[in-house]
């Protein structure tokens, strides 16, 4: 716990640099949008699930200026688990803060997104965005899957089980 304290201290302000040194980086199409569609309703509730550390993710957060969809940064993280199903699972479980729920969506961009979101009873969203393709997404086991997040309305029809 210490070792991992001393190297988020001198990680994160590398990490603030280099962010502010690359040009090259955005959000994907629809992300803004979409995150702004759900933040109105008030039957659903956001949250992060990432292989980064809380504080890194933070920091990207604020970097990309979409801090304010996820107040108080909950959800899973790097220091959870370095498995990806167990630290999705450790956000489940702080978003629900002690209620069931109905409904819960991982969107995510990989394979590994999809059985950690099945590995936790949730619906899988896959997203072409990265390295696999819808087609891909869904053979490894997604319960929907869209080329990006740009079709509003279609994507929140999913999410909301609409």
């Amino acid at each position: 716990m210490v070792r991992r304290a001393r190297f988020l201290d001198a990680y994160i302000p590398h990490l603030h640099t280099a962010m502010n040194e690359v040009t090259s980086g955005r959000l994907m199409p629809g992300v803004v949008e979409l995150l702004q569609a759900l933040d109105a309703r008030d039957d659903v509730v956001q949250g992060l699930g990432t292989g980064n550390f809380r504080r890194a993710g933070e920091l990207k957060l604020q970097h990309y200026e979409i801090a304010g969809y996820f107040p108080g940064c909950v959800g899973g993280f790097g220091e959870d688990s370095e498995h990806r199903h167990e630290l999705i699972g450790a956000g489940i479980k702080r978003l629900r803060n002690g209620s069931s729920g109905d409904r819960v969506v991982i969107i995510g961009d990989t394979p590994h997104d999809v059985s950690a979101a099945k590995a936790n009873n949730a619906f899988a969203l896959g997203v072409a965005t990265g390295r696999d393709s819808v087609e891909a997404l869904l053979a490894c086991g997604a319960d929907a899957a869209l080329a990006d997040l740009s079709d509003i309305e279609g994507a929140l029809a999913i999410i909301c089980g609409d």
